[in-house]
């Protein structure tokens, strides 16, 4: 049997001047995620992280095996793998510096 995927795009072309909260996607039938960052053009210092929630609400940053670092003053790619233990999980950029476009899409898989 196939097993079922669902892509979404969760961050169309973020302004990373400021911080970006992806959309919220529901993990709730899900067994594993994938997110691919992508930052074309950039001059952005700031990092990444992927945030679960049970409730919708309270946000948690997951620990992750290697966090991805949107690299200083270019442009990055970064694809990150988990099981889901959450119903619902998001992607924060947080800024520190600079600008670009930020990209993010998560296939759920399960």
């Amino acid at each position: 049997m196939a097993v079922a995927t669902r892509v979404e795009k969760i961050i169309d072309a973020g302004d990373m001047s400021a911080s970006i909260t992806s959309s919220t996607f529901d993990c709730s039938s899900t067994d594993a995620v994938s997110i691919q960052l992508h930052a074309a053009s950039a001059t952005h210092v700031g990092t990444v992280a992927v945030q679960g929630s049970i409730d919708g609400t309270n946000w948690n940053a997951i620990t992750l095996d290697s966090t991805p670092t949107a690299a200083s003053g270019s442009a990055f790619d970064a694809l990150i793998e988990l099981a889901v233990a959450f119903k619902y999980l998001r992607v924060v950029y947080t800024f520190g510096s600079g600008a670009g476009s930020l990209d993010c899409w998560a296939c759920l898989k399960g």
